[in-house]
């Protein structure tokens, strides 16, 4: 038998109509326990035969948005790119950059907001 651990665990909260309690962007709210929470209980209750892989978790789109964001960063990161001829498409690179940040990875923007 592994030595199993608890790296990570969410839960979401219901309402008192048994609906889950979501985001402003409609997406259900997750939460995690504090940092001195003891998980221990958890693992000692799972075996190696109750264990499957995880899965990829990046959709293909969210990968393809990750290579662009790559490409834009790599473009403004050029000292001799085209940007330099139009210093205008800067901000716009910028804000394209942000936008598919925020696609991506739309609890980071959440946690942003919520600051």
């Amino acid at each position: 038998m592994s030595d199993i651990r608890v790296h990570e665990c969410t839960f979401s909260k219901c309402d008192e109509n048994g609906d889950e309690v979501c985001n402003a962007d409609g997406t259900v709210k997750l939460f995690t326990c504090n940092d001195n929470y003891d998980w221990s209980h958890i693992a000692e209750s799972v075996d190696d035969n109750d264990l499957v892989e995880l899965p990829d978790y990046l959709t293909d789109k969210q990968k393809q948005m990750l290579r662009d964001i790559t490409k834009l960063g790599n473009e403004l990161a050029d000292p001799f790119g085209q940007w330099q001829e139009d210093l205008a498409a800067v901000p716009e690179m910028g804000e394209t950059i942000s936008y598919l940040l925020e696609k991506v990875f739309p609890f980071l923007i959440e946690e942003i907001k919520n600051e």
